[in-house]
């Protein structure tokens, strides 16, 4: 699976976590972002990417988003962009 905003591939992987019954049974996993993933992540062995410095400050390991030269775009304004509202239902 790519990440369309960043062009980074991900893998897509199964575990019990993941409840079938509640939402789709899909999960996306953050490894950086809470215990949960993080715990995920270790037994998938999934690349955790910490995108922030010791002291808050958003490390060179946070992609950088430009649509057409505008450095201040929004989120949706990329998305929408970017194809990719299309998954929204």
């Amino acid at each position: 699976m790519i990440v369309p905003l960043v062009n980074r591939v991900i893998p897509v992987i199964e575990d019990r976590y993941v409840e079938i019954e509640f939402g789709t049974g899909c999960l996306k996993v953050t490894p950086c972002h809470d215990p949960n993933d993080y715990m995920l992540g270790k037994k998938h062995n999934l690349e955790s990417i910490d995108i922030f410095n010791a002291d808050g400050t958003v490390s060179s390991q946070s992609p950088s988003i430009s649509v057409r030269g505008r450095s201040s775009a929004s989120l949706m304004s990329v998305i929408n962009d970017s194809g990719t509202s299309r998954l929204r239902r």
